[in-house]
């Protein structure tokens, strides 16, 4: 909304304007200021202004040209008074200020909590990270043990081959004995014991 229109319907005169805007301006140039000039009570309104002057940022110096202009105007229309210490608009700044200073606080105390939220989050991500390490290691072993490391010299590649150093030697499967066939006439194995009777005829 246009200032105009926002003037209008809230039926703010030039002075209320005037003297809001001062008084804005007062708290900007507050907020920048060495802690030496900001926090000295009572508020000195033109000594803030002449400080605002001398700093080396040129915003903040037109801001307190600005500030100072604004505050002769409230003079002439005798809504500040010199010898009152230009209330009330002074007093109207100090708790503007420490409405900002518990805002700030509050700020802060929110901001360390998301620091520490924000910490414990990176120390999981870590122990995850470290977790998920740990098992992808584990599943290596295991290949290893099942499979064997076709990368590694020495490793089994199949049955009855090794690999040494690269190269493929097979292994010498064992001699087999061969069992049998064995004959044996009736009387030697009587003779052994092995048959006490038999119901073969003697002719076979």
């Amino acid at each position: 909304m246009p200032i105009a229109e926002l003037t209008s319907s809230l039926d703010l005169t030039h002075e209320d304007i005037l003297y809001m805007e001062t008084k804005t301006v007062f708290v900007q140039l507050l907020r920048v200021l060495p802690a030496s000039t900001a926090i000295s009570r009572p508020l000195n309104l033109p000594k803030v202004a002449d400080a605002a002057a001398l700093l080396k940022d040129p915003v903040m110096v037109r801001k307190g040209i600005k500030a100072m202009a604004n505050l002769r105007d409230l003079e002439d229309m005798n809504l500040v008074d010199p010898r009152d210490r230009y209330n009330p608009l002074v007093s109207e700044i100090e708790q503007e200020l420490v409405h900002l200073g518990s805002q700030r606080t509050k700020a802060l105390d929110e901001l360390k909590s998301l620091e520490s939220v924000y910490n414990t989050i990176l120390e999981h991500n870590a122990y995850l990270r470290n977790q998920l390490s740990t098992y992808k290691q584990y599943l290596q072993n295991v290949r290893l043990v099942s499979g064997g490391d076709k990368s590694k010299g020495g490793s089994t590649t199949g049955f009855g081959v090794t690999s040494v150093g690269g190269k493929t030697k097979a292994k010498k499967a064992p001699k087999s004995q061969l069992i049998g066939p064995y004959k044996y006439t009736y009387h030697q194995l009587e003779r052994a014991q092995i048959i006490s009777e038999s119901n073969v005829p003697e002719s076979k």
